[in-house]
């Protein structure tokens, strides 16, 4: 970005304002009018940036160009005809007549099963050897990945679904800790991570489709190194007559990590031809394996009929019918924090800020803006009140019944994470939470049992429970929803798979990211609800306690500070009274900008859906 920025500022030096003009994918120069003498007023909220803070205070210089879109424009145009998502969109149509569509029926024997294992091994045989030379010769993990990438190929060609469930096992650990001491080094460690996920994918598959057909339950046990206890829960002693997926909880639910695991893969992909031909329909159907394993019964077809789905704007039991219970709430709930007119970020709307005044005076100056008025329709973005409508997300079985992961707990409570159905998180967590909004006497759950059966204590209407769906690449997941937005002109169509990424964060209310802070610049755009926000400076770091840094020698690492920002041990962490920060409430429609390394804390007030845009 800062050769980018360079560049631009060499030629400007040298070329009329209208050739500038265009390196930002804007049209040439036109008359000015009177939205251009509003962005004057601007340089009086960026005037509130404390010195000590940010640096130097900055002022706007009066604009003399007019900000107005190509005829075929970056703006009022969809994300889904992005670049970011060309690869995405190719891995759901890939594959030689292989049905790549969420089935709602597995009782039968899957014709897509034995389909997708041939073109694996074809694609491994093909590849394999040039992979594990090209790995061998890095270190420190380029010798043993070589090893088990080509065992796990053996082993998926002799049908030996246990060894190759194993080596494709001790692939991944390679392959993370090539990137614990640094980078991967070449393209094929993506690959060889690629082809590892989908050996262990087919061989799962295979194990489960044999045995469960077979009734012989010793052999899973033995390869997934399950206990009776684990495998049945600690309050079974015993081994039901019938057995079925319904049992496998433990395993798996781990293949429904790893069909993530491989949809996260995908999004880094960077050319169609990349992807392999397989690749889609091993990722669902990891995914229909899971979500078998987690309904008590095989998937029918009534298990996704109307029944089961929301009744738009159903009414909740707040007295005023301000919302029903998937509608996200407008309002803030009481006792929401308030705002430190000191310490507020300042807010710029959309009209009166350019890209070319964005970069010259919040991108070069590390100083966070919120842009107001920018997310809308003639913009690209669908209504806010679309967003709010969270039965959207559940318009048919095939986005109900994907896989998300989610994080459940408060701060610092330790319950970890799982993976449920999409259609689970929306009516299990986000209908409590907007109705709690709402609603006395509703108290937050403490635990949630993600791996099908609610524990005693949770059930019932009258309390909710927190889950966090966070950075999660929902967009490539399901296409459908790439229509509902835009990418912002900010980001300058940097966003490309190797240098930026599109994620979205959708949670109950009391969801919280610690401090931390990323190695990119990021727009956090915010569609429905509201969070709190906190931002420190890097000048701040010294203050907060930061602990080593992922991955640290990683292009992709960030640090993380272990204080609870609203509620500090000041006794263990002292220094952090002293921390200076700027904060918000942000809205729906707003959009924050949070720059380059910039210490960030979140907590969402409601109910909660965000996306981000991470550049470089």
């Amino acid at each position: 970005m800062h050769d980018y920025l360079n560049s631009l500022r060499e030629h400007k030096a040298s070329a009329e304002p209208s050739e500038a003009w265009t390196l930002f994918d804007l049209d040439s120069p036109g008359d000015t009018d009177d939205r251009v003498t509003t962005r004057n007023d601007a340089g009086k909220l960026v005037g509130r940036l404390r010195a000590d803070f940010f640096g130097p205070k900055v002022s706007f210089v009066p604009a003399k160009l007019v900000w107005q879109p190509k005829p075929e424009g970056i703006l009022g145009s969809t994300a889904d005809s992005h670049e970011i998502f060309a690869v995405g969109r190719d891995l759901w149509c890939q594959g030689k007549g292989m049905d790549h569509q969420i089935h709602t029926c597995t009782s039968a024997p899957d014709a897509r099963l034995p389909v997708f294992v041939e073109t694996l091994k074809a694609h491994a045989i093909e590849t394999v050897d040039d992979i594990a030379a090209i790995l061998r010769g890095h270190k420190p993990e380029g010798p043993r990945a070589s090893i088990a990438i080509g065992a796990a190929r053996s082993a998926l060609i002799a049908g030996n679904w246990q060894a190759a469930l194993v080596t494709a096992t001790d692939c991944f650990a390679a392959h993370s800790r090539q990137l614990n001491a640094g980078n991967w080094p070449h393209k094929s460690w993506q690959q060889a991570h690629i082809l590892a996920l989908g050996f262990y994918i087919a061989a799962a598959l295979n194990i489960l489709s044999n045995d469960l057909d077979s009734g012989d339950m010793i052999n899973i046990k033995t390869c997934f190194g399950m206990s009776d206890a684990k495998l049945h829960g600690n309050k079974r002693a015993a081994r039901p007559a019938s057995f079925s997926l319904s049992h496998l909880h433990p395993y798996v639910i781990r293949l429904g990590r790893i069909a993530l695991e491989a949809l996260s893969m995908a999004t880094l992909l960077t050319h169609k031809k990349e992807i392999p031909s397989w690749l889609g329909v091993c990722i669902v159907l990891a995914e229909e394996t899971c979500v078998s394993a987690m309904i008590p019964r095989c998937i029918s077809d009534q298990r996704f009929v109307s029944d089961t789905l929301p009744q738009k704007a159903q009414t909740g039991p707040c007295s005023n019918n301000c919302c029903g219970s998937f509608i996200v709430p407008n309002t803030l709930p009481p006792g929401s924090p308030q705002i430190a007119p000191t310490r507020a970020i300042p807010r710029v709307p959309d009209p009166r800020l350019s890209v070319a005044d964005f970069y010259s005076h919040f991108v070069n100056t590390n100083s966070p803006v919120i842009i107001t008025g920018h997310m809308t329709l003639a913009r690209g973005w669908s209504p806010t009140e679309f967003w709010r409508d969270l039965s959207v997300l559940l318009k048919d079985k095939s986005t109900e019944h994907r896989l998300v992961p989610v994080e459940v707990g408060r701060f610092q409570e330790g319950q970890g994470a799982g993976v449920i159905t999409l259609g689970d998180l929306v009516r299990n967590y986000l209908v409590s939470s907007n109705l709690c909004h709402c609603t006395a006497g509703m108290a937050p759950l403490t635990h949630y049992n993600l791996l099908g059966a609610e524990d005693e204590s949770s059930r019932g209407n009258s309390r909710m429970s927190i889950a966090y769906m966070s950075q999660h690449p929902i967009f490539h997941q399901i296409p459908a929803f790439q229509h509902m937005f835009c990418i912002p002109p900010f980001t300058l169509g940097r966003l490309y798979p190797n240098v930026g990424a599109i994620n979205a964060w959708l949670g109950t209310k009391d969801t919280t990211t610690t401090l931390h802070r990323d190695p990119y610049n990021n727009i956090l755009a915010q569609t429905a609800g509201f969070k709190y926000i906190r931002l420190y400076s890097t000048s701040q770091t010294k203050f907060l306690y930061a602990e080593p840094a992922v991955r640290g020698t990683n292009d992709n690492t960030f640090m993380r500070s272990p204080v609870c920002v609203e509620n500090p041990d000041l006794t263990q962490f002292p220094l952090f009274s002293s921390a200076l920060y700027y904060e918000t409430i942000l809205g729906p429609g707003d959009m924050l900008f949070i720059p380059y390394g910039m210490w960030h804390y979140v907590r969402s007030l409601t109910t909660s859906f965000s996306i981000n845009f991470w550049w470089k």
